[in-house]
């Protein structure tokens, strides 16, 4: 299985399925949706079923809510994927751009790489662009060379938002990078410490 995208699901039903319907609508083969939820108030936990019943590629697991890292965490130990990436259930992808970077990480050149990273855009509830994060220069193609990070982070933005990623799941299991439990700020500790282990990064 080439990738698996795990969704971390808590009191999201107003933004759930678009979240769903823009990582659906990338029409990826070889793909698996892990959603994880947990005691949602609101109608979360049945959106997720509805979806699960409708597209064989999710498959829905429940933790106890004991956080975002320990659902994160959850979602890990059960993937397939060559490739792992995290999404908040808050967000949505822009397909056609998803699959340009699917196919480039499909390509034999990026096959050493272990951590592929990627601009975004900051959106209001009413779907207006607040603004677009660009820490990285404005090229459609993979950046590899490996002191590119320094200008990627002298751009004083969030480098660290682990949905800004796409792992290799080889790589993250081989160092146990796992999320730590109990504490905030848990993607910057966790983005540190994937950094600090890449040999090679785009």
């Amino acid at each position: 299985m080439f990738i698996s995208i795990i969704i971390p699901v808590f009191n999201v039903e107003k933004y759930l399925r678009q979240c769903l319907d823009s990582v659906l609508s990338c029409n990826l083969t070889d793909t698996e949706i892990i959603l994880v939820t947990g005691n949602s108030t609101d109608g979360s936990n049945a959106v997720c079923e509805e979806y699960r019943n409708r597209f064989p590629v999710i498959t829905v697991i429940r933790q106890d809510d004991t956080g975002l890292s320990d659902a994160r965490n959850c979602g890990m130990k059960i993937a397939r994927g060559d490739y792992v990436a995290f999404l908040d259930s808050d967000d949505y992808i822009v397909p056609e751009r998803f699959r340009a970077l699917l196919a480039e990480i499909g390509e034999e050149k990026s096959r050493n790489v272990s951590v592929f990273v990627c601009d975004f855009t900051r959106v209001a509830d009413n779907g207006r662009v607040v603004k677009k994060i660009s820490q990285i220069e404005n090229s459609e193609k993979p950046i590899y060379r490996y002191e590119y990070l320094q200008h990627f982070l002298r751009q004083k933005e969030c480098f660290w938002n682990v949905w800004r990623y796409v792992y290799r799941r080889d790589f993250l299991l081989e160092n146990n990078l796992f999320f730590r439990t109990g504490f905030l700020s848990e993607d910057i500790d966790y983005t540190i410490n994937v950094l600090l282990k890449a040999k090679a990064i785009a």
